[in-house]
């Protein structure tokens, strides 16, 4: 399937599954992850290449609960 080759190829080259999704015109991004499951792309481990740390002074963090209460949100 060529539409499937395509999707898989830009992801493969660098392109995020939100850019692949807006190329393609997908509406839901379950469908571009779908084409790229059936090609075999590990799109779960995506994430894995965040280089994202912690800060380690946490103390100005709210909580979620704490600010539902606080915001009524």
């Amino acid at each position: 399937d060529l539409r499937a080759t395509f999707i898989t190829q830009l992801f493969k080259d660098g392109a995020s599954i939100a850019e692949v999704q807006a190329v393609v015109g997908h509406t839901d991004l379950k469908t571009t992850q779908r084409y790229l499951r059936l090609a075999g792309v590990d799109v779960k481990g995506v994430t894995d290449k965040l280089n994202f740390t912690m800060p380690s002074d946490v103390d100005n963090v709210i909580s979620l609960r704490d600010r539902m209460e606080i915001f009524g949100t």
